[in-house]
């Protein structure tokens, strides 16, 4: 029995370690993912709010911010003319407002999440199916919580970096750390920054502290559905396909 048992946790580490895998691909998708979208938002929802006139040694001698009823364009000529020598212009933008800032973390926090969790769960779904036939043939004892302990395991990275954190705040490493912790950690940035919006761990109050450690539960209940779907042989994507499918044919009958 023991032998049992001990083949068995050797053989969820082994496909752990795969699940693993797919998490560390999907981390560097989700980091181009994030700041080629910031890049992009950025560029396109930038607004012009005024300008700074510096001296030839580039330092900044005034500023001016627009005023709801302005014209840029003609602030902008009356203050060139009124340049002095060696003096010159430079525009201020604002890169995002509040409310696209907060739209964007949203959307880019579900890309992210989608991302990192449509890889574990296929390989959950394809493993539950396959373990459904072997239970049925008697090669196999049930074990429906198989897909949450396996995503437990491949996430023990995650719980590395986060015991790391718990040190940074209580002054054992460098404070700074929790900047890292943010990066490694990626496809839960934003929820991150929304628990926490400090730099430095030693600021993080316990309940953030504790906080932060919520994502860790995403990838083992993915894994977990994953497996207990693909057991069952239920395919979310054959029944969103198919009656999408079907309810494009009904609307060209009637």
């Amino acid at each position: 029995m023991s032998f049992s048992m001990t083949k068995r946790t050797k053989n969820n580490i082994k496909k752990a370690l795969g699940v693993w895998g797919r998490i560390l691909s999907s981390t560097v998708l989700c980091f181009f993912l994030y700041f080629t979208m910031i890049f992009l938002v950025q560029i396109f929802s930038r607004t012009e709010v005024g300008y700074e006139i510096t001296d030839a040694n580039n330092a900044v001698v005034s500023s001016y911010t627009y005023a709801f009823e302005d014209d840029p364009s003609a602030v902008l000529k009356t203050a060139q003319e009124g340049l002095k020598e060696g003096q010159a212009i430079r525009r201020i933008y604002e890169n995002m407002s509040p409310t696209v800032e907060a739209v964007f973390n949203v959307v880019v926090q579900l890309l992210m999440l989608l991302a990192v969790g449509v890889f574990p769960y296929s390989k959950m779904w394809k493993l539950g199916a396959k373990d459904a036939n072997k239970v049925r043939y008697g090669r196999k004892k049930e074990d429906l919580l198989r897909g949450f302990k396996i995503g437990a395991i491949a996430n023990t990275p995650f719980v590395v970096s986060y015991a790391l954190l718990v040190l940074a705040k209580f002054g054992v490493i460098l404070p700074q750390f929790i900047i890292v912790f943010r990066y490694i950690n990626i496809p839960y940035l934003s929820i991150i920054n929304w628990i926490c919006p400090v730099t430095a761990a030693t600021d993080m109050s316990i309940l953030a502290l504790l906080g932060v450690f919520l994502p860790f539960f995403f990838i083992p209940l993915v894994c977990g559905l994953g497996y207990i779907l693909g057991y069952r042989d239920i395919s979310l994507y054959e029944r969103i396909v198919f009656r999408s499918k079907r309810k494009t044919e009904v609307d060209e009958e009637i």
